[in-house]
């Protein structure tokens, strides 16, 4: 990912994701991912900035979590879901991307 001005301003953002699935004693079902990011922010190859955040999972408000864990728990948590986890992901990567300029 790469943000341009002009070609002396440009700022590159590196990410590195480590998505594992967890599947359920069923194995067709899935448990919570485990993941793991990375993130360099450079500058003419200089480093600017970079967070590393490893052997985390997903954790949904209160109330969304409760619901997540009891569909774990009766096997209703699939492969349709993952996109939900990797939007969770994404916005926790994104949140501290945009307080890097703070």
């Amino acid at each position: 990912m790469c943000w341009k001005n002009n070609d002396q301003d440009a700022i590159q953002v590196n990410i590195r994701i480590q998505y594992q699935r967890n599947f359920n004693h069923s194995g067709k079902t899935l448990k919570k991912p485990t993941a793991s990011h990375e993130v360099i922010v450079q500058r003419d190859n200089k480093r600017l900035a970079s967070f590393l955040a490893p052997g985390y999972t997903t954790k949904y408000s209160y109330f969304e979590d409760a619901s997540v864990s009891l569909e774990i728990a009766n096997f209703q948590w699939g492969a349709e879901d993952d996109p939900r986890d990797v939007q969770m992901i994404s916005k926790f990567i994104i949140e501290d991307l945009s307080e890097l300029g703070e």
